[in-house]
């Protein structure tokens, strides 16, 4: 209650203020819960698409190619690299390492067959 009473001696002007801020907080709050929660779920989806358990230490080939799919639609979908980093339990360097092996994949369609075809599988999916 003694927050109220604080609030409650503040002139009109430093309550809207306040009023603003919160709201701002609120709404930046709900979407990071909301990003967290579609990464979860892309997490959740290439799992089961690839037939493995996520595991963001892993160098495993299959485990690499989960990791790139979902770095780069993270990004793809508006995430930072350091939130996409943070949501696949990397940082935003590696980030930035999957988004030029992305490219490759693009650029030498031939040689990342495999890849590919899970990515569109992927893509479907979402």
């Amino acid at each position: 209650m003694g927050l109220m009473k604080e609030i409650e001696g503040l002139p009109l002007t430093k309550k809207v203020d306040l009023y603003h801020r919160l709201g701002y907080l609120i709404h930046k709050e709900r979407l990071q819960t909301d990003k967290k929660m579609v990464a979860k779920e892309y997490i959740d989806i290439i799992s089961k698409l690839m037939g493995i358990e996520y595991n963001p230490k892993s160098r495993e080939r299959d485990q690499v190619i989960a990791r790139v799919i979902l770095g780069s639609t993270l990004v793809r979908k508006g995430y930072t690299h350091s939130e996409a980093g943070q949501a696949i339990g990397k940082d935003h360097s590696t980030i930035v390492h999957i988004m030029r092996r992305k490219r490759d994949w693009e650029s030498l369609p031939f040689i990342y067959e495999k890849e590919n075809k899970i990515l569109k599988q992927f893509n479907e999916l979402i």
